[in-house]
């Protein structure tokens, strides 16, 4: 029997719990690990361990990991050291080649930088300053209003709009400069998340903010509904962007200005209970599939 090794911040999370049930109907074991109990101990050999006791990861034909909410570089460091472990082993691990060839694009400065260098279209302006006296500057010349985003993070969080220095001053007070992106706020009344394989798109939705928020995450409370994506051109270029990233999936949020549209962001760890709910697509088989 082929197993599904599942590395998971929470247990018994929906994800979790979803991607148990689809390889349990596909005939695959199952075992969910939590990060925060895995150890790495260096006795005769470097060994994993799990509450203590050695994970036998040779049992194992695959493996999904779902995001570890990094908080530091040492975060970064220590699911790198996991990441090469399951590729030593020859372990099919979703999204590998991404991790392996392209941590930076964990972070959404470099993902803008490599989606601009390869002419996709993303918001602009868009600003990183790197230091709190250039963001002093560029604050003082702001007459539109601009979005506030982590460089890291996801689920809408932290992201907030400014009109001008003092809403800044008053709202990113425990911000540094370094930490963040400036952008253009571009109105718009619902954006897209549009996951997709290198050879097809699983499916997309739209989102739609609540009131007050200036976010359309179903995880802040936005609405959403399945989106027929009929656009050769967006599609097309969703297909290209999951290679760019050397992803085995990848989410797109987008938003339509027009007949073009802009690129908000990707993401590596899509949640799905909202994508499947729009759009009917069944996520964890899909992923699975992949490993296959």
């Amino acid at each position: 029997m082929k197993r599904v090794l599942y590395f998971t911040p929470v247990i018994g999370s929906y994800a979790m719990k979803r991607f148990q049930k689809e390889s349990k109907k596909m005939g695959f074991g199952f075992k969910a690990i939590q990060y925060k109990h895995i150890s790495l101990e260096f006795n005769k050999k470097a060994e994993f361990k799990y509450k203590g006791k050695k994970i036998n990861f040779e049992k194992n034909d695959m493996a999904v990991l779902r995001n570890p909410k990094f908080k530091d570089s040492k975060d970064h460091v220590f699911f790198d050291i996991l990441l090469n472990h399951l590729n030593s082993l020859t372990i099919k691990t979703i999204n590998l080649n991404l991790f392996l060839n392209l941590g930076s694009a964990r972070d959404k400065l470099f993902q803008y930088y490599l989606l601009e260098k390869n002419n996709f279209p993303i918001i602009k302006p868009t600003y990183f300053l790197n230091s709190n006296y250039l963001l002093s500057k560029k604050l003082e010349s702001i007459n539109s209003s601009f979005i506030v985003k982590p460089r890291s993070g996801s689920r809408g969080v932290d992201i907030f709009k400014i009109e001008n220095e003092m809403d800044f001053i008053e709202r990113g007070k425990d911000y540094s400069a370094s930490d963040i992106l400036i952008q253009k706020f571009v109105p718009n009344s619902f954006d897209l998340r549009i996951i997709c394989t290198r050879k097809k798109i699983i499916g997309a939705m739209s989102r739609s903010a609540k009131e007050g928020s200036v976010v359309n995450n179903f995880s802040a409370g936005g609405s959403i509904e399945n989106f027929g994506l009929n656009d050769k051109k967006i599609i097309k270029d969703c297909l290209e962007i999951c290679k760019l990233f050397q992803c085995d999936y990848l989410g797109i949020d987008i938003i339509l200005t027009g007949k073009k549209y802009l690129i908000l962001e990707v993401n590596f760890f899509c949640d799905f209970k909202g994508f499947e709910e729009a759009t009917g697509a069944n996520f964890p088989k899909e992923i699975i599939n992949l490993l296959k």
